[in-house]
Order: structure tokens, then sequence, then C-alpha cells
């Protein structure tokens, strides 16, 4: 439609706030409603949309819409509005929509695309919440206190493209819980997101923690296989540890609505487990149960704890999903105690531990020999000790393959078996199967932000760092408070996609381990910051003084130009090349 000449256009943000049940309102008490609207627009909406330099347009029965000249003053108020609308004097409940758009204005009133959109997205809100088009986010992000949870994209009546929307989830105040300042706070994603925090060691003896630890993270796991459920990281729940946190405040503090917590006990041949489901807002316990079981029945014991949890939040689990994702234990006591040792050795990432994790996970294999995930950790450890250049022999990656293919046969229904095959082969120089293998296992568990930082390394070596790039920004939203590695990784990802001053600022940042080092030489080199470069490198070998460059022949870059590179700049930075004595040493395979 041509505008009349009394019109004007102009880019805008438009906010768009709508009554939450309306039509059950009116129809309940039509006058209490409209007069209880007509209060919260004088005393909520006006004096917060007018502090931030905006104006109300016009009201509209149900809601309100305002317009901004910026996009950040327009979600600053509708993030201070949030807390304002949820007091426990507030008798309604709003939902929110933010677009950035072109609009007519024609007298006081504005219309257009850029109004009709925000009236489409503000449908899509749940209650309470906020959502924003990919247009205000781009020019709102990291320029308010606030972070975004990628919705993905919607259809929207009236748009021809699927639109890509964010929700906005404000930073909370700290309270008693303490979460790093640095990262995101999660959003609360649906009815059924839920985290569970580490288990109290109730046993007197510190050395058992890595049990209870274990119990947590198999708890964590086989949850979060339930499409149903949205389980926070462990990682992140794991920042909780020993604190005796308010779930209330938790629960605020990662976005979720329900919080499991519990202790564990061994005595003897028996162990104690107290687990109870608590609802975060309001604290109000949903379910408790205590166990005092025999230990070796410790398995049947976690499946029925993730069982009643999950029939709790979720109502409908077909029994037959229930079966497949939980899967079969190992028989041996001693075995899973093995393989949790090992898991603990792992994590460390450095030469010395991987050998003492390959010296549980096979111990598991000895006293369990159908054991999956004792196959598939033994493989990723082999991969991790190629990776790190401590194991040379060209035996390695067939035996690490080998070894995967072993845990797959034994536990198809396991991502972690396919996640350990999918590393495996990427040392073999297999990048199809690799990336189909990750694939695989992102469609077994797609809550592990673990895993898509793990396959983005993936994606690296085959060449799409710009994929690895936003592979790695999904996990961090799921995974709020993300471990260092997720830096390590970004930073790699962002040298060989050419953006060298984010990987120096990723790989400064935390404490990742010393092979991270080689990266962040090289992109100084990148930078031409030599000095910089020479220093890290003095580092890296004051840490590794017996390394060189020929350890790096297990590198499995697709490209060998790609290579060819990473080589020349950390050679220009000062690390030693292959010596004479190690020419000898094996190749990929």
């Amino acid at each position: 439609m041509k505008p009349a000449r009394n019109t004007v256009r102009r880019l805008s943000a438009i906010l768009v706030a709508d009554l939450v049940g309306y039509t059950e309102h009116m129809r309940a008490d039509e006058k209490a409603t409209l007069r209880q609207v007509k209060a919260d627009l004088q005393s909520r909406f006006a004096p917060k949309i007018k502090v931030h330099h905006g104006r109300i347009v016009k009201t509209m029965g149900d809601g309100i819409l305002a317009e901004f000249g910026s996009a950040v003053d327009c979600v600053e108020c509708a993030i201070a509005l949030q807390p304002v609308l949820a007091t426990k004097a507030a008798r309604f409940t709003y939902r929110m929509a933010v677009n950035v758009g072109d609009i007519v204005i024609e007298r006081k009133d504005i219309y257009g695309d850029g109004v009709n959109l925000a009236m489409r997205l503000q449908a899509i809100a749940g209650p309470g919440e906020i959502v924003i088009s990919n247009d205000a986010m781009r020019q709102v992000h990291g320029k308010v206190n606030a972070s975004f949870h990628d919705m993905g994209e919607h259809a929207v009546k009236g748009v021809t493209e699927p639109v890509r929307i964010h929700r906005v989830v404000s930073t909370p105040k700290r309270g008693k819980v303490r979460v790093p300042p640095t990262k995101l706070v999660m959003p609360l994603l649906a009815a059924a997101s839920i985290a569970v925090l580490p288990f109290d060691n109730l046993s007197g003896d510190p050395d058992r923690t890595y049990f209870s630890d274990g119990i947590t993270n198999d708890i964590i796991t086989d949850l979060s296989k339930f499409s149903q459920l949205f389980v926070l990281a462990s990682h992140s729940v794991f920042t909780y540890k020993n604190q005796g946190a308010d779930v209330r405040e938790v629960s605020r503090a990662l976005g979720v609505r329900y919080i499991v917590e519990g202790s564990v006990q061994n005595a003897g041949d028996r162990v104690r487990i107290n687990v109870q489901l608590v609802q975060g807002v309001d604290g109000r316990h949903l379910w408790a149960q205590r166990y005092d079981r025999p230990l070796r029945e410790i398995f049947a014991l976690q499946e029925e704890i993730v069982q009643t949890v999950v029939a709790t939040l979720v109502a409908r689990v077909h029994s037959s999903e229930q079966q497949r994702i939980l899967g079969s234990k190992p028989d041996s006591l001693e075995a899973y105690d093995a393989y949790l040792r090992g898991r603990a050795a792992f994590a460390h990432w450095t030469h010395e531990s991987n050998i003492e994790a390959q010296v549980y996970f096979r111990q598991a294999i000895t006293l369990d020999p159908g054991y999956a995930l004792a196959y598939g950790y033994l493989s990723y450890t082999l991969v991790q000790s190629w990776l790190g250049g401590w194991e040379q022999s060209s035996d390695i990656p067939r035996l690490a393959r080998d070894l995967a293919r072993k845990a797959v046969d034994l536990g198809p229904s396991d991502c972690d078996n396919h996640w350990s095959l999918a590393a495996a082969y990427l040392v073999n120089r297999d990048f199809d199967k690799s990336v189909g293998a990750y694939e695989r296992a992102a469609q077994l568990n797609p809550n592990s932000p673990n895993l898509l930082v793990d396959m983005a390394e993936c994606l690296v070596y085959v060449g799409r760092s710009v994929d690895a790039i936003a592979t790695i920004e999904r996990a961090m939203q799921l995974n709020s408070i993300y471990p260092d590695w997720y830096l390590w990784t970004l930073g790699i990802a962002h040298y060989h996609a050419g953006n060298y001053e984010q990987s120096v600022a990723a790989l400064t940042r935390g404490n990742p381990p010393n092979l991270a080092r080689r990266h962040l030489a090289a992109a100084y080199v990148r930078l031409g910051q030599i000095d910089d470069a020479k220093r890290t490198v003095m580092e890296f070998l004051s840490n590794d003084p017996t390394y060189t460059l020929g350890r790096e022949r297990g590198w499995p870059y697709r490209d060998p130009e790609t290579l060819k590179a990473l080589r020349a700049d950390l050679i220009y930075a000062g690390l030693p090349e292959e010596t004479a004595e190690r020419t000898d040493s094996g190749g990929a395979g």
C-alpha cells in the first residue's frame, strides 16, 4: 500500500507486550481485567518505557505497542519490565517481543512490516518471556546485560522466509550462588528443563568423591538422552559442588525449572543414596526417596532413579524408549569402579594421566569383557595420546578404531560409543565417516555440549572452521558455565578461520593446557607480534622440553596445505623441527 503524503518512514525498534490468557480473564471478570490492564499500563509499563527513551504508541486491550529510537534502549526496557511484572503484586503475566524494522508513521500511529513482525513474535514467546528478532539481536548483542538463546528459524504468518528468533535471558543479581561473571546464564528453556546438582559424598572418605561424582554424571547422561528433557551440562552444575546453595537461586542462575539433588554414602558392602526432585521456582519438593541397597545393586538403583525422575517430569515416556536409552550396565562393580577412575584420570589431559586412564579402562575390560563404555573410553584415550604426541606408534589409530567399533557393537544405542568411533575415524583420516559418526552421536544425545565442541574440533581438521565456530557457540549456549577447553577449541577454530585477534582472545582466557600454546604462538605470528609468539613458545617448551614438531605427524588435517602453513608459523615462532632421532616415528596409518 502506498503511504499517504502525511506519513513518514523510518527504522525503529518495536516493543509489543501482550497479556497472557486475556480471553479467559475477560470471561471471568471483564471490568476487573480492563481495570487491571490500565493500572499496569500506568504504573508499570509507562514509567519504564519513558526512562528508556521510548513512547507508547497505543494500547490494544490486551497489551501495548511502543516505539524506541534505539534497539538497545528497547531491549533494556523489556528486561527492566520483567521483574516489575513478576512481583507478588502483579496479577497478570505478560509476554514481550522486540523487532527492529522499517515502520510507517501516520499521525500518532505506526504500522508496516516492522510492526507486523513484532506482533507475530510475541505470540511465540512463553509467559513472562522476551523474544527478539535476529536483526534486533545483532544490534544489541554485547551491549545489554543479557544472554540470548537461539530458538532457531520459525515460519511466521505474512513473512515469506523463515525468521530466526532468540529468547532474551536477563542476567540475575548474584546472591549466595556464585556464577562466574564472564559466563552466560541459561534460559528457562522448557517445562522440563532440569539440573542435577553434584551428589554429596557422605562416606567420610574424600578419596571416594570420584564415586559420588560418577553417580551424578551417569544420571545426567541417562537423563539427557530423553528428548523430552532439557538437561544442563555436568560442568555447569559441578560449579555448585560443596557450596550448599539455595536451590531457588540455582534455578534462577542456571535457568532451569527443576533441580535434582542428593547424596551417596558407602557403608561396608552397602550404598545409601538419597535423591530428591525440587521445583526450582519456589523450592517445593516434588519427590524424594532414600535407597539402601547392597553395593552390587548400584546399576539397577541408578536406572530406578532415572526412570522415577523422568516419570515425574514427563508424563509420557514410551517404555521401549526407556529401555533403549538406559541400556545395560556392567555386571561387575569392580569394572565400574575402574571405569570411573579412568574417566577421572582422562579429564586431566596430560601424558601421565593418559597412561593412568589407559590402565583403568583396560582393567575394566578385563573384569567385564562386555563393558561397551570401557572399550569406547579406552579408544578415545588412545586418540588423546595420538593427538597429544605422546604415542607415536602407527598402530595407535588402527587400535583406537577397532576398540571403538567394538564399543558400538556392544552398545549401539549409546552416544558415547559413537562419539569414540568418530574420534577414532578422525585420526585414521577417514574424514567423512568421522563427521557421520559425530552426527549419529548428536542424534542419540542432543543435549551434550561437550560432544558438540569435540565435533567442532573435527570440523576444523576437515576444513570447516566457520562451521566449527558456530558449533562451539551453540555448545556455549547449552553449557552456560563452560569449561576452559571450549575456549581452547574456539581459539584454534578462529586461527584456522583467519580470525587471529579472536583466536588470541580465546586462547588467553581461562586456563587452556600447555598444548594450546602452540596455536596461540601461531596466531601471534599472524598478527606480527613476534615477541609474544617467541615468549609463548618458551613457556610451552619449559613444560615440555623434549618437544619437536616431529610429534605432530598425528595431526589429522584433511588439507596438507593447512598443516604446512601451521608448521611454518610454529617454526617461525621458535618451535624446534623434527630431529634425526625421531625420523623413524610412525605416521597416521
